[in-house]
């Protein structure tokens, strides 16, 4: 069989990636993380976000605890909108934490990062915050600091094509 050696798109190719390394959950995990203001609305989108997944529960900070009773009431609601889109899931509760106040600081020295583009638009300064929250989780700095560049790279370059 011939390989096929031509440059490919990354993106193009994420899925296809975490599926072999069975990383479905994750990936899933941040598509929701991504469609979360579609999903709860607006302004509980912008109030909250998604923290993580641990037994077919969804957790999902707050910003105060009158919007996490807010959200509680709307509960069923947005479970059944999360199970709807995102079905392999298989979600039986969500779960709400107060956003923690100070955020996870590095003490480690930083490595050189590239900025985002200049022509970049709020919308993907926010999705990049984002996924900033999501790979938070990942316990080596250095294989961090990777995936972030490697986000902003691919970042920069799909807006340059478009």
């Amino acid at each position: 069989m011939e390989r096929d050696n031509d440059p490919k798109r990354l993106g193009s190719h994420l899925s296809s990636i975490y599926q072999r390394k069975e990383w479905k959950h994750q990936w899933v995990f941040f598509l929701l993380v991504q469609q979360w203001p579609n999903i709860a609305g607006r302004e509980i989108g912008a109030q909250s976000r998604p923290a993580f997944l641990r037994n077919r529960e969804l957790w999902v900070y707050v910003d105060n605890s009158s919007l996490m009773q807010h959200i509680h009431l709307q509960k069923v609601d947005l479970l059944a909108r999360i199970r709807e889109r995102f079905p392999d899931l298989k979600l039986a509760d969500i779960r709400w934490l107060c956003r923690p106040g100070d955020e996870v600081t590095e003490t480690a020295p930083s490595r050189i990062r590239p900025e985002l583009p200049a022509e970049s638009r709020p919308a993907a300064k926010r999705q990049y915050s984002r996924f900033q929250e999501l790979t938070k989780t990942i316990s080596d700095l250095e294989c961090r600091e990777s995936l972030n560049n490697l986000y902003r790279c691919f970042q920069k370059q799909s807006a340059t094509n478009e």
